[in-house]
Order: C-alpha cells, then sequence, then structure tokens
C-alpha cells in the first residue's frame, strides 16, 4: 500500500496518439517473504504513450515507463516498463502482445534473486461482433 501526490500534463493529444507525464511524491511500505518492512518516500517520473488507430487495419499500442526515485534510501532507482500492442491481421482477427513489462531495482530486498525481471504475453485474438 503507498499513497501518492502530485501533478502531471498531456504533452501530445491528436486522434491517434496521447502522451503524458507526472511527476509525484510517492510513499509506500515494502514488505519481503522474511517478514521484514521497510517504509520509502520516492519521486516518480511517470510518462506513458497511447497510440491507436479505429480504420483497417486497427491498432491498439500503449507503452508507460515509470522511474522511482528513492529520497528514502539515497542512490536506490526502480524502474518499471509496461508495453502493450494489438494489430489487426485480416478483419476482427488480431495478432496481440497483451503485455511486455521490465522491472529493474538497484537494491532488491535480500530475498530477492534478481534486481532485474521481464516478461511476455502474446496471442491471437478473435473478435466476434
Amino acid at each position: 500500500p503507498g499513497r501518492a501526490a502530485g501533478g502531471g500534463r498531456r504533452l501530445v493529444y491528436t486522434n491517434s496518439a496521447i502522451m503524458q507525464a507526472s511527476l509525484l511524491l510517492n510513499a509506500n511500505r515494502e514488505f519481503t517473504s522474511d517478514g521484514a518492512e521497510t517504509n520509502n518516500l520516492e519521486l516518480v517520473l511517470d510518462t506513458s504513450l497511447l497510440a491507436f488507430r479505429y480504420d483497417s487495419p486497427k491498432l491498439d499500442a500503449s507503452l508507460t515507463v515509470d522511474l522511482f526515485m528513492n529520497l528514502t534510501t539515497w542512490g536506490r532507482y526502480r524502474v518499471n516498463v509496461d508495453g502493450r500492442l494489438s494489430i489487426e491481421l485480416i478483419e476482427d482477427l488480431s495478432g496481440d502482445i497483451s503485455q511486455v513489462y521490465y522491472r529493474f531495482d538497484t537494491d532488491p530486498s535480500t530475498t530477492a534473486t534478481s534486481g532485474t525481471d521481464w516478461g511476455v504475453i502474446s496471442g491471437i485474438r478473435y473478435t466476434f461482433d
């Protein structure tokens, strides 16, 4: 659980794309598998890009990059990257990368096996109208 406050701005807002950025102050508490608790205060830079097309071939894509700079543990930062892509191959049939994610932490907990994690989930989707 955490709490955040801040502000942001839309940098691009068109019929086919939206880009925005926010700067937040985030307070959170981390719980590790060995029972340890850590309170954190972080400065968060949050950016996102959405792209879409409703004409054929349809397109729906997003990319979010979050940078967490820890103000409690000086020198620690975390990065979260999330992406998604869906493109229409033929009418009502789409190829999807429903999630691509990357996580990085310069100072992971002692119970973590790595400071880096990533994954990809993909598939084919048919829509019945």
